[in-house]
């Protein structure tokens, strides 16, 4: 369907709903575009991809411990301040400050800080613990290396990305390093995204705490998020208000590619009932 066709894509991990947003012309799927993804080469047609009623994928709840902001103690007595929030996926939340940071380092600074990358690991394994993904934190590197993520925000800042190209401060509303599998990200995933865009729009997180006011955005609805490549921008749809807000789809803009033409040959009998 011109201009626009929605494709409903289930996700059988979460067991939740993702819309494709596709750009259609001449009865086709349009390819060309002048849609840029930082960290992407080159530009195509943007494919809108939201994530319906993202909240709890993985916990059930978009608060899964309860709280907005909670602390952790680490084996050797420090103590720190998290958020964790379940939307695409459940992602730990830590303050760049609290960890010597200011959100604009680069993954290569960031696997270089042991000390850091120790941090947020056993961070995350404490919470893995605490959501019941691992039995033992002592356990979940290698258990669940991947789930929950983690990472750390700030306020915007003036920084250089991994291209050497200088992004203001003004461009973002919020600066996040994720990690992923104890690899710092080299630019910012999607579902992280789609998690740090909820944290934002909910009082009391530290991501909520760190986000530029919505007064002083250019889109009351748009999170922008600076990482190490670029600027990532959200859509969030949501019912803010009362205790929590009511999150009813979070939006990211991905590139469409036109990338092979195949057959694939299955056995008749394989089809047959």
């Amino acid at each position: 369907v011109e201009p626009l066709t929605s494709v409903r894509i289930h996700n059988t991990n979460t067991a939740k709903v993702v819309v494709a947003h596709v750009p259609v012309e001449g009865g086709r799927a349009r390819t060309l575009g002048d849609h840029a993804i930082p960290g992407v080469p080159g530009t195509a047609a943007r494919i809108l991809m939201e994530f319906e009623e993202p909240a709890g994928s993985t916990t059930g709840k978009l608060l899964p411990t309860g709280v907005a902001v909670e602390e952790i103690e680490l084996a050797d007595g420090r103590r720190f301040q998290v958020s964790v929030v379940d939307a695409a996926n459940p992602v730990v939340f830590f303050r760049a400050a609290d960890l010597g940071c200011d959100g604009t380092e680069s993954p290569q600074a960031i696997e270089a800080n042991e000390d850091l990358c120790n941090v947020l690991e056993e961070g995350r394994s404490i919470i893995a613990e605490k959501l019941g993904i691992v039995a033992d934190r002592a356990v979940a590197t290698k258990v669940s290396p991947g789930l929950p993520k983690v990472g750390y925000v700030a306020p915007p800042a003036t920084y250089v990305n991994s291209l050497g190209e200088t992004v203001p401060a003004e461009a973002a509303d919020l600066c996040g390093r994720l990690m992923s599998v104890q690899t710092a990200h080299r630019s910012y995933m999607t579902t992280g995204a789609i998690a740090t865009a909820a944290a934002a729009v909910i009082e009391g997180t530290i991501v909520h705490e760190v986000t530029r006011s919505s007064a002083s955005r250019p889109e009351a609805d748009g999170i922008r998020i600076a990482h190490p490549y670029g600027v990532m921008g959200t859509v969030v749809r949501a019912v803010l208000g009362g205790e929590l807000p009511v999150i009813h789809g979070i939006s990211v803009g991905r590139t469409a590619r036109h990338i092979l033409d195949g057959q694939v040959w299955v056995r008749r009998t394989a089809l047959e009932d």
